[in-house]
């Protein structure tokens, strides 16, 4: 599947920053939208949904541990808010060693995995075309 665009969420400047690079080698037509706020990738979702179509889809890179709006809260709210989920693909990425947050984020119907940071090159391929 190709996707419209890649999203990496994460308030970590450094990971968004490999993530880009990494991602932009395997694939440079694909748009890569960064936030280092959940809050403002929330406000992107919301605004988003009004304008996309279900078939065009948007591959979501999501880390867990975030200041103020976490992983799972911006995962809660676009469920609740009725953005249109259909057209969004989560993985969380995440540093995180805990079992309990690994088990909660794939728990969540909108995630289709998990994977520890940084993400590769391999990784990301197998997502891509997998999808």
């Amino acid at each position: 599947m190709l996707f419209k665009n890649i999203v990496l969420i994460d308030d970590d400047q450094i990971f968004n920053f490999i993530h880009h690079k990494v991602i932009e080698q395997i694939n440079n037509s694909i748009p890569i939208i960064t936030f280092q706020s959940s809050q403002t990738a929330l406000t992107f979702f919301e605004t988003k949904e009004k304008n996309d179509n279900a078939n065009e889809k948007t591959l979501v890179f999501l880390d867990i541990n975030m200041p103020f709006l976490n992983g799972f809260e911006l995962i809660e709210k676009v469920m609740e808010q009725n953005c249109s989920t259909e057209h969004l693909v989560f993985y969380v990425v995440s540093s995180t060693l805990n079992e309990k947050e690994i088990e909660r984020a794939t728990a969540y119907e909108l995630v289709k995995g998990f994977y520890s940071k940084p993400l590769t090159a391999q990784i990301i391929t197998e997502i891509l075309t997998a999808e």
